[in-house]
Order: structure tokens, then C-alpha cells, then sequence
């Protein structure tokens, strides 16, 4: 469990990574001309803000570990579907597993 806990938890914060860079792509690639760099700045920065704001150890406002779980897999499928929808479908399925499998793991053992 020594090992196993830091590697989730850094599998963990991978895919928070991952998930903001799959709506960075995604606003870069859904539309054209000037506001596709909007999009691509605006979209992940209201994600890390919401997530910041619910989702984060330290977030502003506390939810219960329950509700924070579904809405953790609830960003990470948003994040997979921006990758479907970009083109990317093998990767937003490897990353939706591999994001959830992880939480649920991290939830099971408690870290």
C-alpha cells in the first residue's frame, strides 16, 4: 500500500492534466478563425476553475466524498467525449477507463 497509494494519486492528478489539455484540443479543433484560441484558453480554464472551486482537496466549497466522486467521473467523461467529438475516440475510450478505474480504486482504498 506504500507504493500504491502515491501511484494513484499520481495517476490521479495525470488525468486531471490530461482532461483539461482534452478541452484545450478541443476548443482548438471545433471551431474556426480567432475564437477557436478563445475557446481553446476558456474551455480548460473553466474547468480547473469549477474543479478548483468542488472537486479539489482543499476546494472552497466542500461536497460529500460521494457526490465529489460522481462529479470527478462526470468531468472525466466530459473530457472523453471532447476527445470523441475532436476525432480521438480510441484515446478518449483508454483515457475514460484508465481515469475512472483509477478514482474508483483511490475511493476504494480510502487515500
Amino acid at each position: 500500500m506504500a507504493i500504491l497509494g502515491p501511484f494513484l494519486l499520481g495517476v490521479l492528478f495525470l488525468s486531471e492534466l490530461f482532461v483539461l489539455g482534452a478541452f484545450g484540443y478541443w476548443g482548438f479543433h471545433m471551431v474556426s478563425g480567432f475564437s477557436k484560441y478563445v475557446l481553446c484558453l476558456a474551455a480548460p480554464l473553466l474547468v480547473a476553475i469549477f474543479w478548483g472551486m468542488l472537486l479539489s482537496p482543499k476546494a472552497s466549497i466542500p461536497i460529500p466524498i460521494s457526490l465529489r466522486t460522481l462529479i470527478q467521473l462526470t468531468v472525466f467523461a466530459a473530457g472523453a467525449i471532447a476527445l470523441y467529438t475532436s476525432g480521438h475516440s480510441k484515446s478518449a475510450l483508454i483515457f475514460f477507463l484508465i481515469a475512472s478505474i483509477d478514482l474508483l480504486l483511490i475511493r476504494f482504498f480510502r487515500l
